[in-house]
């Protein structure tokens, strides 16, 4: 049970550092190309 917590936490580590990543992204497109 404490494999499969620390699994799940690693997993959600991963998402989140993905996803700031991709929030960094779409912030940088939008200064970058304004409409």
């Amino acid at each position: 049970e404490s494999f499969n917590a620390k699994i799940k936490l690693f997993r959600a580590n991963l998402r989140g550092v993905a996803d700031k990543k991709f929030f960094l992204f779409r912030i940088a497109n939008l200064y970058a190309y304004p409409h």
